[in-house]
């Protein structure tokens, strides 16, 4: 079924009260305790048979002589604007890659994929029209999750897992981040950085948790050497139920170039979205596993510090998620639900609305828009998953058939049409 039902075992259930105070955007104290003088190589394990717990991750040594001095960060963001996108059908073991009109130009084996879940596949480079030397980099089912790199449809493991819970890249680049999870007692997160070329991965950060919730990485800044900052929330693990939005609670900034780490959003509130620059944030103000219903959508600055606040439709009584900026910021779409799958009759639908940065909505299209362009008629999960270009934004579709096709969609509502078919993965960046 969709990943929307979240349908896994109860562990533990984070509830998060209304928020009062505004988002803050100020430096505090790490909580965690990096090691100071990392990020140092550390290289991993090779794979081993599956243990029931997670090793803690290495300590650096003492340095016996003064660490080499920070490199200079000399390249700017990635370019915003994809080159390609990627799709997944039936177990996952296939990715196919489309151009932006919706041709397929390829496909690559990817044996174990995590299908329909976030965070789930990386293409650790830039694309240039072929697959041939595109690092795939995906989290598997083996070992209780895994990492995995397929190149040339030659498949390695990075990382032998268990408990790999999150991935991250750099938008066309080698970088990438992931995460790791541990039970004790406490749910400990680890962060580990790495790019392609290396040999192995370094920890750089950890969060115990006696609530349960885990590091969520949302975006990675860095170039195809190094990682350099991480901007991640916090989410309850392994919860389960009739859930809509993802949970998650708090935006915060890792920098690797010193390991301090910045409070974008305080966890009164619920990060929806981030702008492929990382200039404007998207959230609502309490978690979402409350269900008072959300009134509003607020769209954040972090340059000026202004805040545009957009209210819900006024049926949206499962609140908003899934919030993605176009590439130059001018636009914004997000899901909206109402509704429960899990009710003996279920009437669970959504909606795609969209709005320009001032916050005038644009565009209102319910569910039942998206049922004949995309041949089923159970339609009522429309998501949107990112924007092709300025104007154009892409919505994965489904309902109760077993039928996913992804439709384009121009900012204004206009223009509607089949893509591609599959789960929508990533996009692939030039």
């Amino acid at each position: 079924m969709s990943r929307h039902r979240f349908l896994f075992p109860v562990i533990v259930i984070l509830l998060v009260g209304l928020g009062c105070s505004l988002p803050a955007r100020v430096l505090s104290e790490p909580t965690s305790n990096p090691v100071t003088d990392l990020p140092v190589a550390v290289e991993e394990a090779p794979p081993a048979a599956p243990t029931d717990t997670l090793a803690p991750p290495p300590v650096a040594p003492t340095p016996t002589e003064a660490p080499p001095p920070e490199p200079e960060i000399t390249e700017s963001l990635p370019p915003f604007f994809p080159a390609a996108f990627m799709t997944t059908t039936g177990d996952g073991s296939v990715v196919t890659f489309y151009d932006l009109n919706g041709q397929p130009l390829g496909s690559a084996q990817t044996p174990g994929l995590r299908r329909g879940l976030e965070n789930s596949l990386h293409a650790a480079g830039p694309f240039a029209g072929s697959l041939s030397d595109l690092p795939l980099i995906f989290r598997t089912f083996d070992n209780n999750g895994d990492l995995k790199q397929s190149l040339n449809n030659q498949i390695t493991t990075l990382f032998p897992g268990p408990e790999v819970s999150y991935l991250q890249g750099v938008p066309g680049k080698y970088a990438l981040v992931y995460a790791t999870v541990n039970w004790g007692e406490n749910l400990t997160s680890y962060l580990y950085a790495r790019t392609t070329s290396g040999s192995g991965a370094s920890w750089f950060w950890e969060r115990s948790d006696p609530m349960g919730t885990a590091l969520y990485p949302v975006a990675v800044e860095g170039d195809n050497d190094a990682v350099q900052a991480v901007f991640y929330t916090l989410r309850p693990w392994g919860i389960g139920g009739d859930i809509v939005f993802p949970p998650q609670a708090g935006l915060f900034k890792i920098s690797l170039q010193n390991l301090s780490e910045e409070l974008i959003l305080t966890e009164d509130f619920t990060l929806i979205g981030l702008s492929p620059d990382h200039s404007v944030v998207a959230y609502t103000d309490q978690n979402n596993l409350v269900q008072d219903p959300h009134t509003r959508i607020t769209l954040y600055d972090l340059t000026t510090t202004t805040m545009v606040p957009i209210d819900l439709s006024a049926s949206s009584e499962r609140g908003a998620g899934y919030a993605v900026f176009s590439p130059d910021n001018e636009y914004v779409a997000w899901m909206e639900g109402s509704g429960w799958s899990m009710a003996e009759t279920p009437n669970f639908h959504s909606r795609v609305r969209i709005a320009d940065r001032n916050g005038n909505i644009l565009a209102e299209l319910p569910d039942s828009m998206f049922a004949s362009v995309a041949g089923d008629p159970t339609v009522n999960w429309v998501e949107p998953v990112g924007w092709l270009d300025g104007e154009s934004l892409l919505v994965q579709v489904s309902g109760y058939r077993d039928i996913s096709p992804l439709v384009k969609v121009r900012f204004d509502g206009s223009g509607m049409a089949y893509l591609a078919s599959g789960s929508f993965l990533d996009f692939v960046y030039p």
